[in-house]
C-alpha cells in the first residue's frame, strides 16, 4: 500500500526513498529514523516492484 514518501536518517542504510508499506527494506527502518520526503534520493527498487 502506498504511503507518503520517506527516507532513512541512518547513514548505513540505503540512500533511497520508500513509498510502500509492504516493502521489506522500508519495514526495517524504525519510525524514529524516518524522515519525510525524497531528499533527492532515487526510488527504492523494492518499492517500485510493488507499484
Amino acid at each position: 500500500m502506498k504511503v507518503p514518501a520517506f527516507h532513512s536518517t541512518v547513514p548505513s542504510d540505503l540512500d533511497v526513498y520508500h513509498d510502500n508499506e509492504s516493502c521489506i527494506l522500508a519495514a526495517r527502518i524504525a519510525v524514529s529514523h524516518r524522515a519525510p520526503g525524497v531528499d533527492g534520493r532515487p526510488w527504492c527498487t523494492a518499492c517500485a516492484s510493488l507499484d
